[in-house]
């Protein structure tokens, strides 16, 4: 799950860093920082899927195994849907993937 404004506010007790916080959710869009994407994790899937639709899928960030992923060369999104290409190995085990996204806060 990503982290709210809230929890983000707590995190950093700066006022600097609130002040950041406030203007990157300004509008009517918010941040997801650090999703486990749900998917099977066996070695061999290599489809999996957010809880939100990225806005922009070109602005997305992706670790595969704590290993940041490059877009387009080792993945793909598409809605709610990311795809790792055949040159990235499928996370396997204990392995996560966990994305980092700004969303629409009307998608429910």
């Amino acid at each position: 799950m990503g982290v709210t404004k809230r929890v983000l506010k707590r995190m950093f007790q700066d006022p600097r860093m609130s002040l950041l916080i406030d203007w990157m959710t300004k509008d009517d869009t918010d941040w997801m920082f650090g999703e486990v994407l749900s998917g099977v994790v066996d070695g061999s899937n290599r489809v999996f899927t957010s809880t939100k639709t990225p806005l922009n899928a070109s602005n997305v960030a992706l670790f595969v195994a704590y290993a940041f992923a490059l877009k387009p060369t080792d993945y793909t999104v598409e809605g709610k849907t990311w795809t790792l290409n055949e040159n990235i190995v499928a996370p396997d085990g204990g392995e996560r993937l966990i994305a980092f996204y700004k969303y629409s806060k009307a998608e429910a």
